[in-house]
């Protein structure tokens, strides 16, 4: 399970206090299940190879993945032009999706989405590199319409 860090809320120190302090809390075997991430640090921590393409990065570490732990996870994110470097966007382009999917599919790894709105934005990139069917994409409507309803264009909620 990955427990991410890095909500600093406009005070860095205090925020990775209360991290700390939550993970001391922890029941050992609860301890063992958890993959601290701190996208923060991340690219400093674990650079990636330029000269890498996405399905040779993720092929090149599939070796560190622990058959235990499940498949393979990779994370696919979006940039949110109006926020911070590395601030992950509202939902997921589908556009940007297809093309990452088709790269990286033949390697077989769960796609993790890292925007703000995970549950429309899987649903809408599953049907688009899968045949469920115009059925399946009737139930997932029926199952989200009136989040989707209640939003304006720009994000924002209408009641």
């Amino acid at each position: 399970m990955t427990l991410h860090l890095g909500g600093v809320y406009g005070d860095r120190n205090r925020a990775e206090e209360r991290s700390v302090s939550g993970y001391k809390l922890l029941d050992t075997d609860v301890e063992k299940q958890l993959v601290p991430e701190n996208d923060d640090l991340h690219d400093a921590v674990n650079p990636a190879d330029a000269s890498c393409k996405d399905a040779e990065w993720i092929e090149k570490h599939r070796e560190a993945w622990i058959r235990e732990d499940g498949p393979q996870k990779v994370h696919c994110s979006r940039q949110d032009l109006d926020r911070r470097r590395d601030a992950h966007s509202e939902s997921m382009g589908t556009d940007e999706f297809i093309d990452y999917h088709r790269k990286v599919s033949c390697t077989g790894p769960d796609i993790m989405l890292e925007v703000k709105n995970k549950n429309l934005s899987a649903l809408r990139c599953v049907n688009c590199v899968s045949d469920r069917g115009i059925k399946a994409l009737g139930a997932d409507w029926m199952r989200c319409r009136y989040s989707v309803m209640e939003r304006t264009p720009d994000g924002s909620i209408t009641w």
